[in-house]
């Protein structure tokens, strides 16, 4: 091998080095960006808490002989329900538009802290909007839910809610 031909194998090499280091380089960035982003996990919060409210058989969902998620019962659609089913450090409210029926877990904390809602580092604010069916004296029909939820961000506890757990 002559010096010309170690040369031009050498400068070959700088370039498949040098190509090999841009990629790390650019995979560890992405890598570490990645890992240091925030991750805002109170609208996934809020929304289960809110899709709790049909799911869940202790709350609005409509059963018989076995619970029917998705489909509101009209009689169990009422305060004491909500405030069983959603007892936690937040404020719900849910209205039925076409029955014009509401029920909130604590009516008077809610519409005390709703006007606190424009401070988001104190207050998390969430609203939904839901075509659901509503059982109204064994006759199915549409509707639609608003729902409202209000929650506090207590700085001790990290900037989120207790949630769903308590903690």
């Amino acid at each position: 091998m002559s010096y010309f031909e170690a040369g031009f194998e050498l400068g070959i090499w700088l370039i498949r080095l040098a190509f090999v280091i841009v990629i790390a380089l650019l995979v560890a960035l992405s890598v570490s960006s990645h890992n240091n982003r925030e991750i805002n996990i109170k609208s996934i919060e809020g929304d289960v808490i809110l899709k709790r409210l049909f799911y869940s058989n202790d709350c609005f969902a409509y059963s018989d002989l076995r619970p029917y998620p998705g489909v509101v019962d009209a009689e169990r659609f009422n305060d004491e329900t909500i405030k069983k089913c959603l007892d936690g450090d937040y404020y719900v409210k849910a209205e039925l538009v076409g029955s014009g029926i509401s029920a909130y877990n604590n009516k008077a904390a809610f519409e005390e802290q709703i006007g606190f809602c424009k401070y988001e580092n104190k207050y998390y604010c969430y609203k939904k909007e839901m075509y659901v069916a509503l059982m109204d004296k064994g006759i199915l029909r549409n509707d639609i839910m608003k729902m409202e939820l209000v929650v506090p961000i207590d700085i001790k506890y990290g900037g989120y809610s207790k949630g769903l757990l308590g903690f």
